[in-house]
């Protein structure tokens, strides 16, 4: 028996039905290839403020990292794999099951409870504060529980919950030696900005345990340092009675630094290493203990001033772990503000090249580029989209950014061609063009393409849409059988962003589909305040005609809901199922949206619901995402790609082979010899030819790779043999389903030229 599905059943059938206990479809690496070398960690999917920690995942005794991306408050986890002190990780998202799924703004790892496992701190999305989870193992994997998400010190009569600003970054440790953790933030108060507050542990002063968490304002005015108001340099005093500089009469310069907690020269007292949101250099301060207060007694403001000095772009925060796992902690150097122009990040790695742990650090700069040179990251944001390019009859992929660049200017977005070298069975994408159709030129930022035949050539034309809320139309010069060759089409720019139509929106975001059943393909985008706009395409098949304003900017009534209601990006892809017209929606949430009650309904609400489509990984709670839907295994079931805010995208492919189980969702499967399709490969025309006669009259239906119903016959069931013409058709890989009450076949046809 032949165990084929149609690609309409596969679609609604194996991603409802059969995973009813989990997600139908769960990640997938795929490989990606970047001037002639293999991107080991290209399914990381990008980095644009990440924190570094060490934690040890799989309790096995070696420090794996784990990144924490403020941009979209992602936690990737990466297993460590290297060997005789190699530096080698290798992506591991099913460990971030067991982090908290509140954390946002920072996160930090610090074993405060004396267990000899790394426990973390973070700010909670629930409270706004500062909160602690306590790790341990579950089946030797990391799982944190939450002990409180109010770390709460008393004040006068009361008591207040320690919260940051999210322009700074706290530090945690021990202090003041005495064998607890304590926290240094960057004061919150108008007339202390300058200056370092210290929230001190007093559990061992009580004696108390370790995990208790009882804290009191230890200093306003932490080791009697203030910033200069001109520099990333600091006012210091050696005298433990007086704060350099009277806050109440100085006016503060700004908000912004980070801080790292760090004994750096080995002599038991921890030193700071600071980043400031002017300057792309890192300061060394160094401190030391007069009685029992730390004080600042020298610094480093161009660190590390004996190897090259830390410069990124413009606030630079400094993150000490063991990279290659030899028992002495590196340095990570990496930007930290989120609205920086620093547009695109990048992390310094420094090795430590003391002779031991014991001995004062000696950082010397090892790679400029550390993971991002094994990445696939474009920047910030990432809109991908399915396209055969060079019609071999397999998906390419065109991914579009909002913008990428190290310096302030440098703010357009650009297309990304990678070519499928792999086989149907196993996707490789290799990287063409890093200017596809030169689009650079257009200079906007957040382009989201569509491809589709617009004037009947039999060649891909494209659709590109900007955060701008204009839709640009692209025609394929090239034959069908040709790279594209685009050039953008005179007098024709479509509009979402458009006054004198009495709203104004952006983040345009294409879909190219038939909605109106009339032979051609319209328009539906989304745009910035959660709604559709649809673009009816009033000419025909060989001749589109598009007003520049949308003919619906309330499509199907759908609003999607936001915590920021005028900064949405919603990006819609349509395909057909046996069951009608769907829509599937990727906007600012980890979540898909699943769009239906379409057809025949153009003017009416369509019906909105959540779908699970796919497991997810990563805590990336309102994050700008994308997505794409094609078969890129031959499985005939639709596999999703997945943009993210960080510059880069996840697949996520089908978890089981087609079995019996899944088989039962059919009535019947025709076995193979009952049918006979040929010729295959075709030209212009197939025969289907039937063992006998059926009982009914069945339904031909067949699909483009990218899931979308091209051609619709009715067949005469008492008719053995049936010719089926094909003229009509590009030359390419189809899904052919042939359908009665009882019975489903489908399989392959290949069309040549």
């Amino acid at each position: 028996m032949l165990k084929i599905f149609s690609l309409s059943l596969c679609l609604l059938g194996i991603w409802y039905s059969v995973q009813a206990q989990e997600n139908p479809l769960e990640h997938k690496n795929i490989t990606f290839i970047r001037g002639g070398d293999t991107l080991s960690l290209s399914d990381i999917g990008g980095i644009n403020t990440p924190i570094y920690n060490n934690i040890d995942l799989n309790n096995d005794g070696i420090e794996d990292l784990v990144i924490f991306d403020r941009s979209s408050n992602a936690i990737l986890p990466l297993l460590y794999i290297g060997e005789n002190q190699s530096i080698a990780y290798k992506f591991a998202p099913e460990y971030t099951i067991g982090f908290p799924n509140n954390i946002s703004e920072f996160l930090l790892s610090y074993d405060y409870n004396g267990d000899n496992i790394k426990d973390i701190i973070y700010n909670s999305t629930e409270t706004y504060s500062f909160a602690i989870a306590k790790g341990n193992y579950i089946d030797n994997k990391i799982h944190f529980e939450i002990v409180t998400e109010e770390i709460m010190v008393p004040f006068s009569n009361y008591t207040y919950p320690i919260s940051g600003l999210r322009t700074d970054l706290p530090t945690v440790g021990d202090i003041d030696n005495d064998g607890d953790m304590d926290i240094l933030m960057f004061t919150n108060s108008s007339t202390y900005f300058d200056y370092i507050m210290w929230y001190k542990n007093m559990a061992i002063e009580r004696g108390l345990s370790l995990d208790s968490l009882v804290f009191e304002e230890g200093s306003d005015c932490f080791a009697h340092m203030g910033e200069t108001g001109i520099d990333n340099t600091f006012d210091l005093s050696l005298d433990t009675s007086i704060c350099p500089n009277n806050p109440y009469w100085r006016n503060p310069r700004h908000i912004g630094s980070t801080i790292t907690a760090i004994d750096h020269n080995k002599d038991g007292v921890l030193d700071l290493v600071i980043g400031d949101i002017e300057y792309p250099h890192l300061n060394l301060v160094s401190l030391r203990m007069i009685g029992n207060t730390p004080i600042a007694y020298a610094q480093d403001n161009n660190y590390p001033s004996n190897d090259t000095i830390v410069h990124i772009l413009d606030m630079p925060a400094a993150y000490y772990v063991d990279i290659n796992n030899d028992g002495k902690l590196d340095l990570l150097a990496a930007n930290f503000y989120n609205n920086s122009g620093l547009l695109d990040s990048t992390s310094w790695l420094y090795l430590n090249h003391a002779p031991d742990a014991n001995s004062a650090m000696d950082m010397r700069l090892e790679n400029k580029a550390f993971l991002y040179d094994q990445m696939l990251d474009l920047g910030k944001g990432a809109y991908p989209t399915f396209v055969d390019l060079n019609a071999d009859g397999l998906m390419d992929l065109v991914i579009g950014n909002a913008r990428k660049g190290y310096t302030i200017g440098n703010e357009f977005g650009s297309l990304y061609a990678f070519m499928n070298v792999g086989t149907d069975t196993l996707p490789i994408f290799e990287l063409i063009n890093n200017d596809f159709a030169q689009l650079s030129n257009l200079q906007q930022s957040k382009l989201i393409t569509d491809f589709g035949d617009l004037n009947g050539d039999g060649a891909i034309d494209m659709v590109v849409g900007t955060e701008m809320g204009y839709i640009y139309i692209y025609l394929n010069q090239a034959a069908p059988d040709q790279m594209p060759i685009y050039t953008i089409a005179e007098n024709t720019v479509l509009e979402i962003f458009h006054t004198d139509a009495g709203y104004l929106f952006g983040n345009s975001a294409p879909s190219l589909y038939d909605f109106d059943n009339d032979g051609d393909l319209d328009i539906v985008s989304g745009g910035n305040e959660g709604n559709l706009f649809y673009f009816e395409n009033t000419g025909n098949a060989n001749q589109y005609a598009f007003d520049t304003i949308p003919t619906n900017n309330r499509f199907g009534n759908v609003y999607v809901q936001h915590q920021d209601p005028y900064n949405v990006q919603i990006v819609p892809r349509v395909i057909t199922s046996d069951t009608g017209t769907k829509m599937y929606l990727a906007y600012n949430s980890s979540d898909i949206l699943e769009v239906s009650n379409i057809d025949e309904n153009l003017l009416g609400s369509f019906d909105v619901n959540h779908s699970d489509l796919y497991s997810k990984f990563s805590k990336e709670e309102w994050a700008e995402q994308s997505l794409d839907l094609a078969d890129l295994n031959n499985d005939s079931i639709l596999d999703l790609v997945i943009g993210n805010q960080r510059g880069g995208v996840n697949f996520f492919f089908s978890r089981a082979e087609i079995s019996d189980t899944t088989i039962a969702l059919t009535e019947t499967i025709l076995p193979l010899q009952k049918i006979n399709i040929y010729p295959n490969p075709a030209k212009d025309h197939i025969f289907i030819d039937f063992e006998g006669k059926m009982d009914d009259n069945p339904l031909l239906f067949i699909y483009n790779l990218q899931g979308q119903l091209v051609q619709t016959y009715a067949l005469v069931g008492k008719e053995s043999k049936q010719k089926i013409r094909l003229d009509n058709l590009n030359h390419g890989i189809y899904i052919i389903s042939l359908q009665n009450a009882q019975n489903i076949y489908s399989t392959k046809l290949y069309l040549q030229p």
